[in-house]
């Protein structure tokens, strides 16, 4: 707890805990997933990992794009996730959250990849 004096010398009393890191997500579900920026060799290893399963274009970009979101994604309440190769795990880690969740989670990645500087 942290202790802040208001200009009407009120105490008022402020949990720190649910402050989260530039890194960091709260899901609807109470979850907190921590991310890292993404690297040449994430894509370089996403794209191997795919192949010639999808065309980089429509449909196939996107699935690239939530491939290499899933790739970043460090822990989920602090714990370590496993190593995902091939399209069926990564598709079966993103089936475990919410569709509002993974548009927060996609707009995490956006911010720590600069998608705001254009580099996405």
């Amino acid at each position: 707890m942290t202790q802040f004096n208001t200009a009407d010398d009120q105490t008022v009393l402020v949990d720190k805990t649910d402050e989260l890191a530039d890194n960091q997500v709260k899901l609807s579900d109470g979850r907190v997933v921590e991310m890292r920026e993404s690297t040449g060799a994430d894509e370089m290893a996403v794209s191997a990992e795919l192949g010639d399963t999808f065309q980089m274009n429509g449909g196939g970009m996107m699935i690239y794009q939530s491939c290499m979101i899933a790739k970043t994604i460090t822990n989920i309440d602090g714990k370590s996730i496993p190593p995902m190769r091939g399209y069926a795990a990564y598709r079966d880690f993103a089936a475990g959250f919410k569709s509002k969740d993974w548009v927060k989670i996609k707009q995490l990645y956006n911010k720590l990849n600069g998608a705001a500087e254009g580099n996405v």
